[in-house]
């Protein structure tokens, strides 16, 4: 698989949003803030599936941030002949969760994992939480180098603590099962298209990169940080 050139991922409006007027920490905590904020995203593929992945797949698992260290430091499978090519660079792990799905990767400090990355063979849907995200090998793969990958990127705002906003269908079983509304559970006023209102939108949004604030606003003063 060849490895494309990667897409920006970038807007004005999130280069706005992302602006802090304000930065200015007391002395004795510039240090330590550099130290946490000046780091990485560590993950852990969870590879839920039978087929095999090449060395070039493996390498291609990335985020184009320029300003974000990411840091795969493991994959985790049924299977260690399903990894093709080199894999002397990367630690591996073949445990299995209570449903025979391969396990998280534990391996102290120095090579933990902040988030998973749950690629699982068929799945067609898609999920999102404080511990990673799940979705479909195929779907993964297939966009890995498309210019959004809003599904991915709708489960990667859960992750981040981001409210979404679910579609669903609904039947109205009294006037007739044809008979079909395409609804959502609910909106924020005056917003119809942005990423985590599922399906509406197809690249991250400024309302977003202003909800990722917001939420640090609120999580900052309700514990005095």
């Amino acid at each position: 698989m060849p490895v494309a050139s990667k897409p920006s991922w970038s807007t004005a409006g999130l280069k706005r949003a992302s602006i802090t007027n304000s930065w200015n920490p007391p002395s004795n905590l510039v240090t330590p803030l550099n130290e946490v904020w000046q780091h990485q995203i560590s993950y852990c593929v969870r590879w839920d599936s039978t087929q095999s992945v090449s060395q070039a797949q493996r390498s291609d698992v990335d985020f184009p941030y320029d300003t974000v260290d990411f840091n795969v430091v493991g994959w985790a499978v049924k299977d260690k002949t399903l990894l093709g090519g080199d894999t002397s660079g990367i630690d591996i792990y073949t445990t299995t969760d209570v449903g025979g799905i391969p396990d998280t990767c534990e391996a102290g400090k120095d090579r933990h994992y902040d988030q998973s990355l749950w690629l699982t063979d068929g799945f067609q849907g898609s999920a999102g939480g404080d511990w990673g995200q799940r979705v479909g090998q195929a779907y993964f793969f297939e966009n890995l180098n498309a210019e959004n990958m809003h599904i991915y990127l709708h489960e990667i705002g859960h992750t981040f603590a981001l409210d979404g906003m679910s579609f669903f269908r609904h039947w109205n079983p009294v006037w007739s099962n044809s008979v079909r509304f395409d609804l959502y559970d609910w909106t924020p006023a005056g917003q119809n298209s942005f990423i985590m209102l599922a399906g509406s939108a197809t690249e991250i949004t400024e309302f977003e990169a202003w909800m990722a604030r917001d939420w640090w606003r609120h999580l900052k003063s309700r514990y005095n940080l």
